[in-house]
């Protein structure tokens, strides 16, 4: 999901990630195959759009990250659209590039143990 400031994100239940950071964090990594499976059963949780899914560069790596509140799951955190295609392709292995749970952490804005930052409301006058 895009925002006003050009920045993406990712939300997935009660957690979201500041996907613009993640990719900057993740373009030194390593890129390793994926295997997809494990990550299809997912795809009914996520909304796809199907036509720009189609279009999706299947080279370009997708993005996970290790939860450690998630009891050190591995997320799919960017590239579902391509993970999409992957399914209606019959691919095996994506393209992959994988945040620590220390990384991933960092670019998580709320969720787990990162609570939404809230306005303050101005004391009260006395």
């Amino acid at each position: 999901m895009s925002s006003r400031s050009g920045r993406d994100y990712f939300q997935f239940l009660a957690f979201t990630w500041d996907i613009t950071s993640a990719l900057e964090a993740a373009e030194p990594l390593p890129v390793q195959p994926l295997p997809t499976e494990p990550f299809f059963s997912f795809l009914p949780l996520i909304r796809v759009d199907r036509e720009h899914a189609a279009h999706t560069d299947l080279t370009a790596p997708v993005l996970v990250a290790t939860v450690a509140e998630l009891d050190n799951t591995t997320m799919l955190i960017d590239g579902w659209h391509r993970l999409h295609r992957a399914l209606q392709e019959g691919l095996t292995h994506l393209p992959c590039r994988h945040l620590t749970a220390e990384q991933e952490l960092q670019v998580r804005l709320r969720g787990g143990s990162k609570k939404p930052h809230r306005r303050r409301s101005p004391a009260p006058r006395l």
